[in-house]
């Protein structure tokens, strides 16, 4: 027997073991995605044909980097000799494969390449949508629909919202009216228009919303009857008192007679015979938050004992009224909360109603009507389609899967151990997850249901005649020893790890793979905050600001001085591939991590911004927000009313004409008329020429539609490039998201710029940017965000406070069930002590939640955490709130006199705390106490460049249309787009025309596993359409070639080019040459003028490589845009004008 056959099977090999069901619970770094990947290569080692295996993951990253690395490592053994590829299974299944199952190996990267939709690697709401594109008529969807995206949805959910309180306003006798009025008598506009956003969310409770019922329902919740009401209880307070009406006047008179507190409330009782009032009654014997007023406030012990009946008479009132008073509040909150629901519940009803008339879904309903679908008793046709290309179910993430979602895959795999499916061929079902990173609970997720679907599986796979195989990883392959040890002592103790998993009881445990890799934990003194003295607090200060000198600006700023520290030389990390030899810290190697966006996650931006480090800015983006676009949206209100001289003003002094004050206070001072007059009128030329741009911008802008406006403004005439200069990359995001704004709009709406402008204001969407790849910079995310991501360095720095309760939702369920009524829940003043008891439920749920977030950002770190913290002027003695992220870490750490040691560091004022394994060797930062000082530059940088070092040049040609990628004017998404393309006008054209589609849709599956089927069809048809043009057929004739690469040397002037060139089509005749190359730019010029230039110039260097290689011979260039698709023949003269250009651009000296 080989030393592989007698091996231990490592922990991933034991999970991944596709012969049982299993129920993977995994810590962060274990290798999850690693386990998923092995056991579908085992599965299809084994036989299951790809097409019935269906992995479910939580994002599109995740789907397409899981299915990337099945097709990579299937790629990979392909190429392998025997011996290297049966060390490659072993690897995974711990043992040596048979000569079979090697041959099988090597076929298996073709047999998923030709399964039909590739790999089912997909998202459920991805999985969902192909459902429901499949069953329409039985899942009662709209044939063909849409899902839409957020904007989109945002824009239908704020008409339907407007439309509502408008009629509800209009009509004021009607249900909706009287409702609206309720709840104006309780609440200010900016709390209705909250709670109404989050019943709408809610919208489950909402879905065929019945007043009565729902009454019933809260009030049987709160412990209340169906007969009680606002006027049954005011009559129980006041006409059936334990102190009868007639008796009020003579009790008031008989504590008037002893003085004091007794008079007092004699006085007040007279008052409340006089005029009966529920509140004035109720203040009689209770405290202003319901309770029984204390004995003294009544009387002295020897006065009241002289009038021992009415003594008696209000001690038993206080205690029937203080019930009564909860009582009365709870009714209240019912009558509150029905009239909530009845307007959200039509909002909900118009939004419905909105999506049906444009035949689309959002993503909510995907996986509520495939729920639908799959749980209703008519669907066995469903069932039994679906049920005959499935066999396998591997769910990723599993912790953040919502109960609706689970409702899905309890359905899907209900018949793999049920009759027949359990005996027929083996099938499983497989989870992996972890409970402790479970942080979505916004979205529905819920930790509790992934301990309750793993024994719900395990009685369905028992009672097949199974087992449920449920392994542990604990191995984490991430983070050194250090680190894992602060993460195990932070929890140790009971209150911290409270929530973290589904027993208080069982205490973390972390193994480290990288035992002998050194770390370290750093704990900054938190910040105190300071008085401040309000002597800059100028009328014309942002009220919105941040000081210099708070908390949060100091902390900000010694981030950036530690970040300078590291990256100059001051810290190392190990590198993972090598070893775990000490390597330089990267500003692409940390991650800055705050609990939400807001004045301290800004203000971190702005200091390394301000510190020279490279940062790559925000995660997210509220669209209209961001500067650059609510400098386009100034454009369109300056152009659609030249009165507007705010907006024009604005759109002056932004990036598209960077005019500054001076030049602002010119036009406007002592003007006559408008802003716009007065620019006319201006007779400097930059005036002029800013005057003639907006004219022209203010006539395109009549008849083009909006996206083809601000594509014309931003690509033609330069604006992406100007904004992108001024403001940031991070603004190229915003511009993407912006023009496909528009897009969106235009497939919805009547496409006009004044509805454009309406939409996306009521929209309000956000950009969520791609920062997952490691890259050159600085990243700052929030802890919610950087989940999947690691980084050899993590500095936590937003970790003081407790969540906010001003953030707490204002829909509290009674009860844990999903289906628990909602109710309303007010001031605590205003609030039952039954659902004080549901918010504070709620409350200890969030509290759990936080302590699982605080896990999350403590195990992203590989190397090294540093946790710091900034203090508000609430925090008193320089302590953080209890129960916060730096209490839990200082209390555990930080005191640990054992481990924990201090030092001085260049980059804080006190001296850092710092916990680690006493074996570990010390960082280079103990020996970098300063930062390192440059070197003088030696002279021969400050010489001139002499011409023979321009005598040669290599000149790619692909390279020069990535101008527009350095400008900004084409993103990750457009460049992925093209690469897909241009596979696609490679390999088609050598298919049979009826087998080129399916062909497509095939390869995008598995290219663009995260693009939807929509999307993929799209790509597809641009491609088909782009090979069956007309203009383009002697492209794509039998005689052209795809994709030929060659190289030449061209000798000009004084020197020499070398030019390799890869061209996308080329057609070799014996007196000419045609060449093609495809653009994929969503923008297409309405003529050859409008052709960028660097297009140009990439197309002139073709034609040079050319004409060495074939001398002699007449050249003919077509430039195709796939979008429209159009093709341009450019004309000999652009062509010989571009390439003296790019000579002149590229060396002087060639020229």
């Amino acid at each position: 027997m080989s030393a592989t056959e007698n091996a231990q099977p490592s922990p991933q090999a034991q999970a991944s073991d596709p012969r049982n069901s299993a129920w993977v619970s995994a810590n962060a770094g274990s290798g999850k995605t690693t386990v998923l990947v092995w056991r579908v290569i085992r599965l299809l080692l084994d036989g299951v044909p790809p097409g019935r295996i269906l992995c479910l993951t939580y994002t599109k990253a995740a789907a397409a980097h899981m299915a990337n690395e099945v097709l990579k490592t299937l790629s990979a053994w392909v190429r392998l000799d025997d011996e290297a590829l049966d060390a490659e299974i072993a690897r995974i299944e711990s043992t040596a494969p048979s000569p079979g199952r090697r041959a099988r190996a090597r076929r298996l990267f073709a047999s998923a390449l030709e399964t039909p939709g590739g790999l089912k690697v997909q998202t459920i709401h991805a999985f969902c949508d192909r459902v429901l594109h499949m069953f329409p008529v039985e899942a009662q969807t709209p044939a063909g629909f849409e899902v839409l995206d957020e904007l989109g949805e945002r824009n239908l959910l704020e008409t339907a919202r407007l439309q509502v309180l408008t009629d509800a306003g209009r009509k004021p006798e009607s249900a909706l009216g009287k409702s609206l009025a309720h709840c104006i008598e309780i609440a200010g506009d900016e709390t209705i228009e909250q709670v109404i956003g989050e019943a709408v969310k809610a919208r489950q409770h909402l879905d065929g919303f019945d007043f009565a019922a729902s009454r019933r329902a809260m009030l049987a919740a709160l412990g209340l009857s169906e007969s009680d009401s606002p006027d049954t209880i005011a009559r129980e307070i006041l006409e059936d008192g334990g102190i009868p009406r007639r008796e009020w006047q003579g009790c008031g008179e008989a504590l008037l007679a002893i003085e004091g507190n007794a008079a007092k409330i004699g006085a007040a009782l007279i008052e409340a015979a006089r005029t009966p009032s529920v509140d004035y009654y109720l203040s009689v014997f209770l405290t202003a938050d319901g309770k029984p007023k204390a004995d003294t406030t009544f009387g002295k012990k020897s006065d009241l004992a002289k009038i021992e009946r009415i003594r008696d008479w209000l001690f038993a009132e206080r205690i029937r009224l203080a019930g009564l008073r909860d009582k009365l509040q709870a009714v209240n909150e019912v009558e509150r909360s029905c009239a909530l629901f009845t307007i959200a519940s039509e909002v909900v009803a118009r939004y419905r109603q909105a999506k049906e008339r444009r035949g689309v879904l959002d993503f909510a309903d995907l996986v509520t009507r495939t729920v639908a679908l799959l749980e209703r008793e008519e669907s066995a046709w469903v069932h039994f389609k679906l049920d005959g290309g499935i066999d396998h179910i591997l769910v990723d993430e599993a912790q953040d899967t919502s109960p609706e979602q689970w409702r899905i895959v309890a359905k899907l795999a209900e018949e793999f151990f049920a009759g027949k499916g359990a005996s027929e061929r083996r099938r499983t079902i497989f989870a992996v997850g972890d409970e402790k990173q479970s942080i979505f609970g916004f979205q529905g997720a819920d930790p509790v249901r992934f301990e309750e679907m793993r024994e719900h599986f395990s009685r369905q796979v028992t009672a097949s005649g199974g087992a449920l195989s449920k392994p542990r990883l604990l191995n984490s392959y991430r983070s050194v020893d250090a680190v894992l040890k602060a993460v195990d002592k932070v929890f140790l103790p009971q209150d911290a790890r409270k929530g973290l998993s589904a027993s208080d009881d069982a205490e973390p445990v972390h193994v480290a793979v990288r035992k002998k890799a050194p770390g370290m934990v750093e704990i900054w003194p938190a910040i105190p905050a300071i008085k401040e003295s309000g002597e800059d607090d100028g009328w014309d200060k942002p009220l919105d600001r941040m000081r210099e000198n708070s908390a949060q600006m100091r902390l900000a700023r010694q981030i950036a001085d530690a970040v300078k520290v590291w990256i100059n030389g001051g810290l190392s990390v190990g590198d993972r591939r090598n070893s775990d030899r000490p390597r330089a810290v990267t500003p692409g190697d940390i991650i800055v991590l705050v609990q939400r966006r807001g004045t301290l996650f800004d203000a971190i931006l702005r200091a390394l911004k301000q510190a020279g480090v490279p940062v790559a800015g925000a995660d997210r983006l509220v669209l209209t927000e961001n500067i650059a676009v609510m400098d386009l949206l100034a454009l369109g209100d300056a152009l659609l009313l030249a009165e507007d001289d705010l907006s024009l003003a604005c759109v002056l002094k932004s990036p598209l004409f960077g005019f500054g004050d001076e030049d602002l206070f010119t036009l406007c001072f002592d003007r006559s008329g408008t802003l716009a007059e007065s620019l006319a009128g201006a007779a400097d030329a930059k005036y002029a020429e800013a005057a003639r741009t907006l004219a022209h911008w203010r006539e395109s802008a009549m008849h083009l539609r909006p996206f083809d406006f601000y594509s014309r403004v931003l690509g033609r005439d330069g604006g992406r490039k100007k904004m992108v200069a001024r403001l940031g990359p991070e603004a190229a995001d915003a511009l993407d998201e912006f023009l496909a704004a528009a897009l969106s709009y235009e497939s919805a709406e009547t496409p006009s710029l004044h509805g454009f402008l309406s939409f996306l204001r009521r929209a309000n969407s956000e950009v969520k940017r791609d920062l997952e790849a490691e890259g050159t910079s600085v990243r700052v995310m929030t802890v919610h965000g950087v989940k999947g991501l690691e980084a050899p360095v993590i500095v936590l720095a937003d970790t003081t406070t407790l969540p906010p309760k001003q953030k707490e939702s204002r829909l509290v369920a009674l009860g844990s069930d999903e289906n628990a009524p909602l109710i309303w829940v007010g001031s605590k003043e205003e609030t039952s002590q039954a659902l004080l008891k549901g918010r504070d439920r709620a409350r200890g749920l969030r509290e759990q939640e936080y302590r699982r977030l605080l896990y999350v950002a403590l195990t992203r770190a590989a190397d090294v955490l540093v946790v710091c913290g900034a203090l508000n002027k609430n925090q008193k003695d320089g302590l953080a709130e209890q129960g916060s992220w730096y209490d839990l870490v200082h209390s555990a750490l930080a005191e640990d006199g054992s481990l924990s040691t201090k030092h001085k560091v260049p980059y804080s004022k006190d001296e850092v705390t710092r916990w680690r394994t006493p074996a570990f060797p010390p960082l280079a930062m103990e020996h970098a106490k300063q930062p390192p000082v440059p070197e003088q530059a030696p002279a021969w940088l400050a010489q001139g460049v002499s011409e023979t070092s321009a005598s040669f040049v290599r000149l790619r040609p692909s390279y020069l249309s990535r101008d527009a990628v350095r400008d900004g004017s084409q993103t990750g998404g457009g460049r992925t787009r093209g690469v897909l393309l241009h596979r696609l006008l490679q390999s088609l054209p050598e298919l049979p025309r009826e087998e080129r589609e399916p062909a497509a849709l095939r390869y995008l599956a598995q290219s663009a596993p995260e693009l939807n089927d929509t999307a993929r069809e799209k790509l597809a048809r641009e491609a088909l359409l782009v090979i069956e043009h007309p203009d383009c057929a002697l492209l794509f004739s039998p005689q052209s070639r795809a994709e030929p690469e060659l190289l030449a040397r061209i000798r000009e002037g004084g020197g020499e080019i070398e030019i390799p060139a890869r061209l996308d089509r080329l057609v070799v005749n014996a007196t000419n040459i045609v060449f093609g190359d495809f653009k994929s730019d969503m923008a297409v010029p309405g003529s050859l003028a409008e052709i960028p230039a660097h297009y140009l110039s990439q197309l002139a260097a073709y034609r040079a490589a050319l004409a060495q290689a074939f001398p002699g011979r007449e050249m003919t260039a077509l430039l195709v845009y796939t979008a429209a698709p159009c093709t341009f023949e450019i004309p000999r003269e652009s062509l010989d004008s571009a390439w003296r250009r790019l000579k002149t651009q590229t060396s002087p000296a060639l020229s």
